[in-house]
């Protein structure tokens, strides 16, 4: 299992000489980490990801949205796929049971 899957953003991509395709093994889920000003933010999640030397396009990404009144996490899916350029990493986490909940 490869946990980590790092991009050095665009044009900073060392033997990546075409798209490759990378899909969470089942049960997991890939968190998109980026850093800024040294600090490391989870923005995104995904089960299927796509990179090349020109970008890493999420597919199908959702984040999480908490609703404070009744105590209930959702996953809120993206209308389409996102597309990162600067720096960031992928790592494989196990999927928790708020990432089976669609946000309506």
């Amino acid at each position: 299992m490869n946990d980590v899957i790092r991009f050095g953003g665009r044009g900073n991509t060392e033997g990546i000489q075409q798209a490759e395709a990378v899909e969470a093994e089942r049960g997991n889920v890939y968190c998109l980490v980026t850093t800024v000003c040294g600090v490391e933010f989870v923005t995104y999640y995904c089960r299927m990801a796509v990179f090349d030397a020109w970008g890493l396009r999420l597919v199908n990404p959702f984040r999480r949205v908490s609703v404070f009144k009744g105590g209930c996490d959702f996953a809120d899916y993206l209308p389409k796929d996102l597309y990162v350029f600067s720096a960031a990493r992928l790592e494989q986490i196990p999927q928790q049971e708020w990432m089976t909940r669609e946000c309506y």
